[in-house]
């Protein structure tokens, strides 16, 4: 009896893991599921900047970060194979990846060529989050911002790239953020 018991138990705890797994086929598709929510992605995710407990990834339309420790130094344009597996959150009102299982983090490609997506400023909103991005504006050395009419992003410099040194016209690659403290968005310039 105490082992069809186990066995019973067993069963219902595997059932349990498998239903609440669930797989998504875009970075946009997992963003609007629940937190806690164990998530396989069933693409292909390409890297697009990684810096300390921060890896940035792109299924080629957006963005999503992973949040954790690392044993490995990813790059850009490394490729991750479909089966990335991890668990939905939500920090600073913008959906990100955590308790990421690392072993199916598997590299399939290096050097990678990733385009980022041309945006107009006025375009730029939280749901764009982690997005790789080409905007252009007048950028403020003083403040590190780029405006462009009402719309104003904050530049910041996570990966140590040079930045724009004149005041004017400039046009500015990088990852968007959400800075929630000032409530605006920045962008990791690449």
């Amino acid at each position: 009896m105490r082992l069809r018991q186990i066995i019973i138990l067993l069963t219902m705890t595997v059932l349990a893991q498998s239903i609440s797994a669930v797989n998504v086929s875009s970075i946009s598709e997992y963003a609007k599921l629940a937190d806690e929510t164990d998530v396989t992605f069933t693409c292909k995710l390409t890297v697009i900047g990684h810096k300390g407990r921060k890896l940035f990834v792109t299924d080629g339309k957006d963005g999503a970060m992973l949040y954790g420790v690392f044993s490995s130094t990813y790059n850009y344009g490394d490729v991750f194979k479909e089966g990335l597996k991890a668990i939905k959150t939500t920090f600073d009102a913008a959906p990100e990846l955590i308790k990421v299982e690392e072993s199916t983090m598997v590299k399939v490609e290096s050097g990678s060529n990733i385009k980022p997506i041309k945006m107009e400023m006025g375009d730029i909103s939280l749901d764009k989050a982690y997005a790789y991005v080409s905007v252009t504006g007048y950028y403020n050395g003083e403040t590190s911002t780029l405006k462009s009419g009402k719309s104003k992003l904050l530049l910041f410099n996570i990966f140590g790239v040079q930045m724009p040194t004149n005041n004017g016209r400039e046009t500015v690659n990088g990852i968007l953020v959400y800075h929630k403290k000032k409530d605006i968005m920045q962008i990791y310039v690449m």
